[in-house]
């Protein structure tokens, strides 16, 4: 029975998106530290390093930029960012 319900289960998609600020490259740009939004399902807002699957992702992106992320699902490992408008609200961690 449980195999039967697992195999209707919609699979999860490729990758995420989520909103956050940019705060800087960590591990000589192989990571980033992000304050990033609620991921539903996955994690509450919190600053956090985030591997970057993709190099160059935050290329022309400056520390404190609103971000809007792309991640892959099964890692959260970063695969694209672009800027948000400045001033973009966001709902972060206190």
């Amino acid at each position: 029975m449980l195999l039967a319900v697992a195999a209707c289960a919609e699979p999860a998609p490729p990758t995420l998106t989520v909103r956050g600020v940019y705060v800087g490259p960590q591990f000589e740009g192989q990571a980033a530290l992000v304050d990033h939004e609620t991921i539903p399902g996955r994690m509450d807002a919190m600053q956090m390093g985030m591997r970057v699957e993709e190099p160059g992702a935050f290329d022309g992106i400056a520390p404190g930029t609103p971000v809007r992320l792309t991640l892959d699902s099964a890692s959260l490992a970063i695969v694209a960012a672009e800027s948000l408008p400045a001033g973009t609200p966001l709902d972060l961690a206190p």
